[in-house]
């Protein structure tokens, strides 16, 4: 079933969290629209080691997968794994989370020591991934390109998360992106944008400028989608996710 493949991220529901709703809140709307898979924003936690046993509770509760979105970079300025990264590691352990998500930094400083600093950190059972953002530093291509050939040579398992429309900030191509990413591509963050005050702003999928179905073709047959977008209601949301599964099956 092609909802299966379908994963929501809580800025789905910017909205409420703007009105104190918390992310527990939301998983019974996600169980609603029919998907199992909810994408959490750490930055959406306003007390995370008081909200972590609640939420982790209603989510094997709801026998969901859950993935955390970390905006944090997995190196810092000096090339050193992040000093957070054991914490975001314990807090995505605690959790019981499928994924955890983070951004690459500045890799290009790392020695030797801090890769094996970093192979030794990661969690044995959660997966990694990185995703390209909005900056030149995590969302061009060419130092996300180069940083996957040495995950490549130490053979790490780390995955990429496809932001769609984040290139468009950086004025790349999220086609050629796709095409060049696409060995490593494990989820799809789907939105859209359309041209605002000299930059862009994020929309539904089906409501901007890019070509969203295209670069739904030119992902790998197997990868999760995530809607990750602010969204109106929850009938809306449910039309999104009803016009996306027939474009899945």
């Amino acid at each position: 079933m092609a909802k299966t493949k379908i994963i929501i991220n809580t800025l789905v529901y910017e909205q409420a969290h703007s009105n104190g709703m918390q992310q527990i809140d939301f998983v019974d709307d996600v169980k609603a629209q029919g998907i199992d898979m909810i994408e959490v924003r750490r930055e959406y936690f306003t007390d995370i080691k008081k909200e972590i046993p609640s939420l982790t509770n209603k989510i094997r509760q709801n026998n969901f997968k859950l993935y955390l979105s970390i905006p944090d970079m997995i190196f810092d300025f000096d090339g050193h794994v992040n000093g957070k990264f054991i914490q975001y590691v314990n807090e995505a352990e605690l959790m019981s989370a499928t994924a955890m998500k983070m951004n690459i930094g500045h890799f290009e400083k790392a020695q030797l020591s801090d890769w094996m600093i970093l192979e030794q950190s990661m969690s044995k059972k959660i997966q990694l991934n990185v995703e390209n953002d909005q900056t030149i530093l995590n969302g061009t291509l060419t130092p996300i390109v180069d940083f996957f050939k040495i995950i490549e040579e130490k053979q790490l398992n780390i995955k990429f998360v496809f932001d769609s429309y984040n290139w468009r900030y950086v004025d790349e191509d999220e086609i050629v992106a796709a095409q060049k990413l696409y060995p490593y591509i494990s989820i799809l963050h789907l939105k859209n944008v359309i041209k605002w005050d000299k930059s862009y702003k994020v929309v539904a999928f089906d409501q901007g400028i890019g070509e969203w179905r295209t670069l739904l073709n030119d992902m790998p047959r197997n990868v999760l989608v995530a809607l990750e977008y602010p969204e109106a209601s929850s009938e809306q949301l449910k039309n999104q996710i009803n016009k996306l599964e027939k474009e899945l099956k």
